[in-house]
């Protein structure tokens, strides 16, 4: 670019690439992760659900989403493009539900029950906590968890929002750059969050996070981050037309989110360095 002076490919591909490396590889490798992981972690029941079915109709619909930005450049036709690029949507927001529904993590609609790890070991050892197959070494893991997943949800929705109104009108309700904040800032880094102070101590051989206090902050930093980020983007340009102070305090919001997320990737990485250093 600097001995051309001008793009060397269309930009376009660049949307592609990060849509492409989000929806084909973070995402999957998050879910495949929470399959495998949470019910040991926060005592769910198993996958007896279609988890290869799940999988191949989120894959169906991801392709049909990607299909128009790859073929763009090509000079597919608008109104074939915004018809695929609906159905994907549409497609891909629902498997997403219905995914987070069958992991049950936020509906708890199949109860497990596990009396060997819940119940009190010698009178020196405490009970578990409620529901969780843990004593709080870890701090309020779960919390960062379920908010991951609500973030999920929310993106979800967004998705299928936008999926069924490309189909109505060709007008997306959300821009795709809010639906990706909330996927990546929202549901993958807090995902991060949670699972790795509850994960990588015993990968060090520790029995317990360093400071398990040091998770609430986490959490309402990692939210704020998310909160901050998303909000102004999806405020209306009429607020801000209206409420000039409510757009300059949305501006700000929206600065502030990145150095929110800094700090709270600072508390996360003390937390695991003072483990590591611990002498278990």
């Amino acid at each position: 670019m600097g001995l051309r002076g001008r793009a060397v490919a269309n930009p376009i591909w660049n949307a592609f690439a990060v849509q492409s490396f989000v929806d084909l590889t973070l995402l999957p490798v998050a879910m495949a992760f929470s399959v495998r992981l949470l019910p040991m972690f926060l005592a769910l029941s198993a996958a007896f659900w279609p988890v290869r079915g799940t999988a191949y109709a989120y894959l169906v619909g991801v392709c049909l989403q990607l299909t128009p930005p790859a073929l763009a450049p090509f000079g597919l036709d608008g109104r074939v493009s915004d018809f695929i690029a609906g159905c994907g949507g549409l497609a891909k927001g629902s498997v997403i539900l219905w995914f987070v529904c069958q992991l049950d993590l936020l509906t708890r609609r199949r109860p497990v029950e596990r009396p060997a790890r819940f119940l009190q070991i010698g009178p020196a050892r405490p009970p578990t906590r409620p529901g969780l197959p843990d004593f709080g070494e870890f701090g309020r893991f779960e919390l960062l968890v379920y908010s991951a997943y609500l973030w999920l949800v929310g993106a979800a929705l967004c998705e299928v929002g936008n999926g069924a109104a490309t189909l109505l009108n060709g007008a997306v309700a959300v821009g795709p750059g809010v639906v990706q904040h909330m996927y990546l800032l929202g549901f993958i880094t807090l995902l991060i969050f949670g699972v790795s102070v509850r994960m990588l101590p015993g990968f060090a051989n520790r029995r317990a996070v360093a400071v398990p206090a040091l998770v609430l902050p986490t959490l309402w930093l990692g939210n704020a981050a998310a909160l901050f980020r998303v909000a102004p983007l999806i405020l209306p340009a009429a607020v801000n037309e209206l409420m000039p102070a409510v757009g300059k305090l949305a501006q700000r919001a929206f600065g502030l989110s990145g150095l929110l997320a800094l700090t709270a990737v600072i508390c996360l990485s003390l937390n695991l360095v003072w483990t590591m250093r611990s002498r278990g």
